[in-house]
């Protein structure tokens, strides 16, 4: 199976600019440093400059040996919007079921008057 690595510029992943700090200079530099192959990714024209048209993207894992540490969990935003959607799912799941109404339905099956009797698997 060939899965395809997943890119993402600092942007992305931090959601924050880096561009007023040397921050991404220093990702850079370390990306240089252990052979990590950069992506790049095309500016929106709004946002491109005479000097400046794409952005530098890098291995989400590469990303993550920076900035994650044992005490620190970063969030990307494709990843809570991920858990959003399946919170919706789920909401979605559990109002179909509400609406169902099943203990009502199974109170009006089942009189209060209704006995029930164990089973006696034995066999005397």
């Amino acid at each position: 199976m060939n899965e395809e690595i997943p890119y993402a510029s600092l942007y992305e992943y931090l959601g924050r600019s880096t561009a007023n700090n040397s921050e991404g200079l220093k990702v850079n530099e370390q990306a240089q440093e252990r052979g990590i192959k950069l992506g790049y990714k095309l500016l929106p024209e709004a946002l491109q400059t005479a000097n400046y048209k794409s952005v530098a993207t890098y291995p989400v894992e590469f990303l993550d040996s920076i900035y994650k540490r044992s005490d620190q969990v970063l969030v990307r935003k494709d990843e809570i919007q991920e858990l959003h959607d399946r919170i919706r799912d789920i909401e979605s799941k559990l109002n179909k079921l509400i609406s169902l109404d099943i203990k009502n339905k199974l109170d009006t099956l089942i009189s209060p008057d209704t006995e029930i009797k164990e089973i006696d698997d034995l066999p005397f």
